[in-house]
């Protein structure tokens, strides 16, 4: 359920997913996933990021820098 309100939301927000990978906490309550997103620009990027947050079995998203 998690994952597909997730690509729901980045649907909903105009912006297109191009990878995903799921981790399993292997024991852990939590799930990993790592996205790779197009955006069309760093307001765009923020105010995603802010409404992915409010999902509620969200913990934690952060930006990833190369």
């Amino acid at each position: 359920g998690l994952l597909a309100r997730i690509a729901s939301e980045i649907s909903e927000s105009d912006a297109n997913i191009t990878f995903v990978s799921i981790e399993d906490g292997k024991g852990d309550a939590f799930t990993k996933m790592r996205f790779i997103i197009q955006v069309e620009n760093r307001d765009h990027l923020a105010r995603l990021m802010r409404h992915l947050r409010r999902l509620s079995d969200v913990a934690r998203i952060a930006r990833e820098q190369e």
